[in-house]
């Protein structure tokens, strides 16, 4: 088998689970990610090697910066677990382009930025307030109104369980916003970047 295909397999699959999961529950369990990610510098590695990419060592190391940033972003609590361990996934077994553009974890990162972005858009315009950062609701709904289901309330850790605080606070008003099944909009990315590619490549292919 191919090495790209190796790769691509490595990482498509784990993420396929992954996603569902986090589409339908915004739970994934941590065992899904390790032996795959086990296997990802290996397979990332023999893949870089396979494909002649020019700079190679230069995305191999700009991908690593990358899962280094979601892991910075993971310990402040501003990103789930799950979402960092996916980008790791993506960043080491597919750490370079086919040809010319950028890592492929930044493209996918960037498709499933876009997903997100409709996602919030279309979940706030459900709540009546789709150009606001954040609505104002009751606490209690945030737990029982299914309109709310998977929202946030504003200044706590995304991996806290903050129900029972929330049910602390009934009969008061809290802000929050969607929470977004980011694992689910990679899986979506990785396929956009399979099928369309990458962004800056398509610019600079020539025409005809």
């Amino acid at each position: 088998m191919h090495p790209e295909a190796i790769a691509v397999l490595n990482t498509l699959i784990p993420l396929g689970i992954a996603g569902v999961l986090d589409w339908m529950y915004r739970e994934i369990d941590p065992e899904i990610w390790g032996p795959w990610l086990v296997l990802a510098p290996v397979v990332g590695l023999l893949y870089a090697t396979s494909t002649g990419t020019p700079g190679l060592l230069f995305f191999y190391a700009l991908s690593l910066v990358f899962a280094l940033l979601l892991a910075a972003l993971y310990a402040l609590g501003h990103l789930g677990g799950a979402d960092m361990l996916a980008g790791a996934l993506i960043a080491l077994s597919l750490p370079v382009p086919r040809s010319i553009g950028l890592p492929p974890v930044v493209t996918i990162i960037l498709y499933a930025s876009i997903l997100g972005f409709a996602y919030r858009v279309y979940s706030m315009a459900r709540a009546g307030s789709p150009l606001s950062l954040k609505v104002r609701v009751r606490a209690e709904d945030l737990i029982l109104n299914r309109r709310y289901k998977w929202w946030i309330p504003d200044g706590v850790n995304v991996e806290e369980d903050w129900t029972f605080t929330l049910a602390s606070k009934a009969g008061e008003h809290v802000y929050a916003s969607p929470g977004m099944p980011l694992v689910s909009f990679m899986l979506l990315g990785l396929i956009l970047y399979l099928v369309v590619g990458d962004p800056l490549t398509l610019l600079l292919r020539p025409p005809g």
